[in-house]
């Protein structure tokens, strides 16, 4: 009985408090419908446009095909497993051979270039 009294006048001392916040609010000046068309979003990064009069002479050019991403995951008796398949020594995958199986590392033999897989990083 006594908490419910003092929350009471509690409640009464304070109401006044709040009266005077809720009118504050209320009088305050909103923002005009103008003002709000005219203002940036800033998630929005800006776009910057590269002006240049010079010919790019790379447009002309063919690009180069990407090399592909090989990933050496295991080796188990003369196969390995690149890119989730299992392979041995002689098949081809990705424009490149299967030229040797070593114990942690596969080299890999095509027309241009020979290319060596490690199944441990820093192991060379």
């Amino acid at each position: 009985m006594k908490y419910l009294l003092l929350l009471l006048i509690y409640a009464h001392l304070f109401a006044s408090d709040v009266d005077e916040l809720i009118a504050k609010i209320t009088a305050s000046k909103s923002v005009e419908k103008s003002a709000l068309s005219s203002a940036k979003n800033p998630f929005e990064s800006p776009v910057i446009k590269k002006e240049s009069n010079k010919k790019d002479d790379n447009a002309s050019k063919p690009l180069a095909p990407p090399e592909p991403t090989l990933t050496l995951k295991a080796i188990f008796e003369k196969t390995a497993l690149i890119n989730d398949k299992w392979l041995k020594q002689g098949d081809k995958l990705e424009g490149y051979e299967i030229f040797q199986i070593n114990a942690f590392s596969v080299v890999l033999q095509s027309q241009a270039r020979q290319k060596t897989l490690y199944l441990f990083k820093g192991r060379k």
